[in-house]
C-alpha cells in the first residue's frame, strides 16, 4: 500500500513521541527536526512509496542525530514481559475453548494492541485478556485462513512487534499442533520501531517453538521487500506454500509486491481510516485478509 496523506502526521507524531520517550533532550529533538526539514525525507508529494519506506529514512536520521540504535528497546522488553505474563493464561483459554485455532488466530492479532497499552499505562494482565478477548473476527475470512492452513504443509510466518510475538507463537504452536507444519518464524535484524528483532524473538522463546530466523534486511525497515531478502530468504519465500504476514508495515510493503497472490494471508488491525476503507472494517478491529 503506497502512502496515504493521513501518513505523513501520523508518522511524524509517532517519532515525536519515540524522542519524547528515548531522549528527553530538547535540544536533540530540534536537531532531529532542523534535520528532516532539511533532507525532507518526508516529502508531501512523494506518494509512490510506503510508509515503511519513509519511516526508515527517518529513524536512519533518528539513530546519527541521538546516536542511539534501538531506543525503544526497554518498551520493547516491558511489551515483550507482560505478554509472556499472559502466555499462561492464553494457552489454558485456548484449551477450553471450542475453535481454539480461531482464537489463537484472533490473539495474535490483536496482541498488536499490548504496545498502546503498555506505554499508556500498566493493567491487570486479566484485563488485557479480556480486552482482547473482546475483539471478533470476520468468519468467512477465519473459515478461508483455516482452509489455507490445512493445505499448507511450509509456512513462512513474518512478524511483526514485540508483545504480539509472543501470540504469534502460541499461534504457531497451534498450527503445528493442528497439522504438524514447517514453519519458519522471520524477525527483524536491525531495530527500529517496537518491531521484533531476532534477538527479541529468542527473548520470548519463539526458537522452542518453531525455526526461527533474522530477515537479513540491511537497513532498519519496519516491513518486507522481497528484493532486499538474501537469496535463500527469497527462495525460501519462493517455495512456501503460505506466508502469514503480521502488521501493517508488512501489509504496506507486501501488498506492492507480485507474486503472491493466492498464498499470502495479512493478519493485522484496521489501526488507521486508511487501513478501515480499504478493509472496510470498523476502526481497530481486526483483519484477515487472504490475498
Amino acid at each position: 500500500m503506497h502512502i496515504w496523506p493521513d501518513c505523513y502526521p501520523c508518522i511524524t507524531k509517532m517519532f515525536t513521541k519515540i524522542a519524547g520517550i528515548a531522549l528527553n533532550d530538547e535540544q536533540i529533538i530540534r536537531a532531529f527536526i532542523d534535520r528532516v526539514e532539511a533532507k525532507k525525507p518526508a516529502a508531501p508529494h512523494e506518494f509512490k512509496i510506503t510508509s515503511p519506506e519513509i519511516i526508515s529514512r527517518l529513524w536512519i536520521i533518528f539513530s546519527e542525530i541521538s546516536g542511539i540504535d534501538d531506543p525503544l528497546k526497554e518498551v520493547k522488553k516491558r511489551q515483550n514481559d507482560i505478554a509472556l505474563q499472559l502466555y499462561p493464561l492464553v494457552k489454558e483459554s485456548l484449551l477450553k475453548d471450542q475453535d481454539p485455532l480461531s482464537s489463537a488466530v484472533k490473539f495474535s492479532i490483536t496482541g498488536n494492541a499490548i504496545d498502546i497499552m503498555t506505554i499508556a499505562a500498566e493493567q491487570p494482565v486479566e484485563e488485557i485478556i479480556k480486552k482482547l478477548e473482546g475483539f471478533v473476527l470476520d468468519p468467512a475470512s477465519a473459515e478461508q485462513l483455516k482452509e489455507r492452513l490445512r493445505n499448507a504443509k511450509r509456512i513462512v510466518f513474518l512478524g511483526d512487534n514485540c508483545g504480539e510475538i509472543v501470540f504469534d507463537k502460541i499461534l504457531i504452536e497451534t498450527i503445528r499442533g493442528y497439522y504438524g507444519s514447517d514453519v519458519v518464524f522471520i524477525a527483524r535484524t536491525l531495530p527500529v520501531l517496537n518491531d521484533a528483532t531476532l534477538q527479541d524473538a529468542l527473548y520470548t522463546g519463539m526458537d522452542g517453538a518453531t525455526r526461527t530466523i533474522e530477515n537479513g534486511i540491511q537497513q532498519p525497515l519496519p516491513g518486507t521487500i522481497i528484493g532486499q531478502l538474501p537469496q535463500p530468504l527469497q527462495e525460501l519465500i519462493c517455495e512456501s506454500d503460505l506466508i502469514i504476514s503480521k502488521g501493517g508495515g508488512n501489509y504496506d510493503t507486501l501488498s506492492e509486491e507480485k507474486g503472491l497472490d493466492g498464498r499470502i494471508s495479512f493478519l493485522l488491525q484496521a489501526k488507521c481510516r486508511p487501513y478501515a476503507t480499504i478493509f472496510g472494517a470498523p476502526l481497530g478491529s481486526p483483519v484477515i485478509l487472504n490475498a
